[in-house]
């Protein structure tokens, strides 16, 4: 069955067919977002503090994307906090935390923005996800229904209502916020069981050799109506859903991590993908796994295998996160080596750039999507050392302007938990294997370029159509 159903409207007012003729014809030219830089300096280091002050661990991060609200990022914590950053265009010492409040009872394992930026979804190992009111800091809904911790959160740039969820317990859920009880309570409108359990006889007698992590670690909207992709922490596939079937949605196809990415030939210890991202054009996927490997698919044919292989990085927990910069021609990476990666897609056979500065693995990284000179081209990446940096090009020197000594915080409010008790522990979340992740190095690369070669490379083409998202 095809993948395509009905093709929706593109950024630019294009649709997903003249997208893809534009692109067969050589008629797409975006801005590199980072073509100009000529540097990459770290000009912010947000420390982050648990409610007594002691350092925690930020677990998710996402840039706000609509222009009104693209300077402000939210950042979530292993302690089930949230917090809003808003950087400046023109002076980096006004970048400041904008405020800050307890959304759960355990950690916050992911984020995504809803409804123009104006409300923020997070979703936790408390086994449910919250819709919140970044104006207010007031929760609209709460989502029940998963049996384990909430990986991953989803929603539709095109819709207000749709949210979806893979958990822990191996279920994916559809979740419509016009159907909430007079509590805000929100139950699954869909629910896909067992998403990536081995369906196959050979897939069994591979889990009995192997053990098996049922978690679903991305789920992901793609472009056309009623189709969402979703990862799995074990199987190694990336499967997309049609969503029309309601309770009995149908698996469209599926795609694997090639046996190089499964780190045996035979295919016998499959990695699993860590995340999942589509590119701004909405004509790449890109899958991340614990192999050190990033697989990135022509969305229009990923039964076609991956038209690049990124590596160069070390990937070894789930934890470990890739993004395409908003243009879709750069690629960057967290990395159990506390270094971030960039690379280029125009030039995937050259080493990626290296950023440099954490003292722990680096988890989560997203870009700004702000078109001010002094912000576009940056990116913010966590960290097990309890950080988040702020990285641009418009800067030549290092600061630090947030330290431990913050703003006092509101008491924390007491949270229900599920109706069945099973919340699992903060200490899953904390993650057994940081300490070990963390002095871990990768291996070393035979020709590392510096920053100089890297943007000297990305430099855009003279044309007199240039067209910047």
């Amino acid at each position: 069955m095809p993948l395509v159903s009905t093709p929706g409207a593109q950024p630019g007012g294009r649709s997903v067919a003249q997208a893809i003729m534009a692109r067969e014809l050589g008629r797409t030219r975006c801005r590199p977002i980072l073509a100009e830089s000529i540097a990459y300096r770290e000009v912010v280091d947000f420390d982050i503090v648990s409610v007594d002050g002691q350092p925690t661990l930020p677990f998710a991060l996402k840039f706000a994307r609509t222009p009104r609200a693209a300077r402000r990022f939210a950042v979530a914590d292993e302690e089930g906090t949230v917090a809003l950053f808003e950087l400046s265009a023109t002076d980096a010492a006004e970048h400041a935390l904008r405020c800050r409040w307890d959304a759960h009872s355990n950690a916050i394992f992911d984020l995504a923005w809803l409804d123009d930026d104006r409300h923020l979804v997070t979703a936790s190992g408390d086994q449910t996800f919250r819709m919140w009111d970044v104006e207010t800091a007031r929760a609209l809904h709460v989502g029940k229904g998963h049996a384990g911790s909430i990986k991953s959160v989803a929603t539709r740039a095109e819709t207000t209502h749709l949210i979806a969820t893979g958990g822990r317990d191996g279920h994916i859920m559809l979740w419509d916020t016009r159907a909430g009880s007079s509590d805000h309570a929100l139950s699954p409108v869909l629910r896909i069981s067992r998403a990536h359990h081995p369906n196959s006889a050979a897939d069994r007698r591979k889990r009995a050799r192997v053990e098996c992590n049922k978690s679903v670690t991305s789920v992901h909207f793609l472009p056309w109506e009623h189709t969402l992709a979703s990862a799995g922490a074990s199987d190694g596939k990336i499967k997309f859903w049609d969503l029309r079937g309601g309770s009995s949605s149908e698996q469209l196809y599926h795609i694997d991590a090639t046996p190089a990415a499964s780190g045996h030939a035979d295919g016998v210890r499959t990695r699993g993908f860590s995340c999942l991202d589509v590119d701004g054009a909405n004509l790449r996927l890109l899958g991340g796994t614990t192999g050190g490997k990033i697989h990135v698919y022509d969305l229009m044919r990923p039964q076609m295998g991956a038209t690049h292989t990124l590596e160069g990085h070390t990937s070894e927990t789930f934890y470990v996160k890739a993004v395409f910069s908003p243009d879709g021609r750069h690629v960057a990476s967290g990395s159990s080596d506390k270094i971030a990666y960039l690379w280029d897609l125009h030039d995937s056979d050259a080493p990626p750039l290296q950023l440099a500065g954490h003292a722990g693995e680096v988890t989560t990284l997203d870009f700004c999507h702000a078109r001010e000179s002094g912000l576009r081209r940056g990116l913010a990446s966590c960290s097990d050392d309890g950080t988040v940096r702020v990285w641009t090009r418009e800067t030549a020197s290092e600061r630090t302007f947030i330290t431990p000594q913050r703003a006092p915080r509101a008491p924390r409010t007491p949270l229900a938990s599920p109706a069945d008790g099973s919340a699992e522990p903060a200490a899953e979340a904390a993650r057994a294997d940081a300490a070990a992740s963390a002095a871990r190095t990768g291996p070393p690369l035979s020709r590392v370029r510096t920053i100089d070669d890297f943007w000297r490379a990305s430099a855009p083409e003279e044309s007199g159509d240039v067209t910047e998202r």
